[in-house]
């Protein structure tokens, strides 16, 4: 993952799980596909929760590479990982209004391309037999842009306590798949 997963405070959301955190801050689909063997394939997890892509359109990558790097992933997963339990989330909306300081956090993300490459990543877990968490529309207001009570002030980053909506989501969905749980 990028920085939402970096920011994740796993252990205090999954205490009972063995967990690992791969998210890097600022990080990209290209990069992640680089680093899966090393950082994620070695560890042989028992589920893998993947969320990615947003820093990509943030910079400009069209969205077609993105889903390419991501079904790249998905298909070294597949490969190396067969047994392993595999959940993507959605791209998570932003605050495409942001002013002062922080008016270039966007770059080049609006709601639409968002949600168009969300669209196209759920299809994509669909081919490959993956589950799609929908976390877009867990925090979107009415016009696509994240809600304001979620989000730092940056547009971009979670606040530390709507990390608790996003592991309601997970963890059930976690918990269905994991079947080589170990406590911590």
């Amino acid at each position: 993952g990028d920085s939402l997963t970096e920011m994740y405070d796993l252990s205090e959301h999954y205490p009972d799980l063995k967990v690992y955190n791969r998210g890097i801050s600022g990080d990209t689909t290209d990069h992640m596909l680089e680093r899966l063997e090393s950082n994620v394939i070695a560890l042989n997890p028992d589920v893998v929760v993947f969320l990615g892509g947003c820093n990509d359109i943030r910079h400009g990558v069209p969205i077609s590479e993105v889903i390419e790097n991501i079904s790249k992933i998905l298909g070294a997963l597949k490969t190396k990982l067969p047994d392993t339990p595999v959940i993507v989330q959605s791209l998570y909306p932003i605050n495409t209004n942001s002013s002062g300081i922080f008016k270039n956090t966007p770059g080049q993300a609006t709601a639409e391309k968002l949600q168009d490459a969300n669209e196209q990543i759920a299809a994509l877990c669909e081919q490959n037999g993956v589950t799609f968490v929908d976390m877009f529309s867990a925090f979107a207001d009415d016009s696509g842009n994240i809600k304001l009570e979620y989000v730092l002030p940056d547009g971009l980053h979670l606040r530390p306590f709507a990390y608790h909506k996003v592991t309601a989501r997970l963890k059930p969905i976690i918990a269905g798949l994991c079947t080589r749980t170990q406590p911590q």
